[in-house]
């Protein structure tokens, strides 16, 4: 209970940093890049004439919907809206990355600097004021690395459901999800103590 409780707030700490960075670099460099106003542009058009209009201007429709929902939902601006999208897709990929590590054995030492790689990394900060789909991308599909390997190691199907659902969410920033949703499972074939019937089952 002590360990869990000490892993529970270590990663909520983790998540506090990422927040507490989000805020410094948006404030430092508050900018946003070239795609961003394709996508505020597209979330305004989808509020002022709908669905296919917005598809007029961007077609994969995921980042204009989730603004716009934000924005009608919170009453706050479109760009707000969108800074805060961001800023989750900040926390999965913090939180995924963490995750997997610890989930791969990692202990104390090399969670803290996992942790420090992903908070600290040049090229992720760089792009924590810009509104780009790949770290929502990045950060479920590592979410949902980490429910594969739970689902391989315990065989409870409640974790395969979780990896669906992630890679799923994934798949909506970027259709390149697609690709490791179809051959990710395939990983379950090299799980060599099972015999060749469970593994094609898994």
């Amino acid at each position: 209970k002590a360990a869990q409780y000490l892993d529970h707030h270590f990663l909520l700490a983790a998540m506090a940093a990422s927040l507490l960075l989000s805020a410094l670099v948006i404030w430092i460099s508050p900018r946003v890049n070239t795609d961003a106003i394709l996508y505020l542009i597209a979330a305004d058009k989808l509020l002022a004439s709908g669905l296919s209009a917005s598809l007029e201007i961007y077609n994969w429709p995921f980042f204009q919907i989730v603004f716009a929902a934000i924005h009608k939902v919170t009453g706050l601006s479109l760009l707000l809206s969108a800074r805060l999208v961001m800023t989750g897709c900040y926390l999965a990929l913090t939180a995924g990355f963490y995750l997997v590590v610890k989930e791969l054995g990692g202990d104390r030492k090399t969670q803290w600097f996992a942790l420090l790689v992903i908070l600290c990394h040049p090229v992720v900060n760089e792009f924590r004021s810009n509104l780009v789909r790949d770290p929502g991308m990045i950060g479920f599909m590592l979410l949902a690395l980490w429910q594969q390997i739970r689902f391989a190691t315990t065989g409870r199907w409640r974790h395969s459901l979780w990896w669906a659902a992630n890679i799923g969410i994934a798949a909506l920033f970027r259709k390149e999800a697609l690709a490791i949703a179809v051959l990710a499972p395939a990983g379950m074939l090299l799980i060599t103590d099972l015999d060749w019937r469970r593994r094609l089952m898994l």
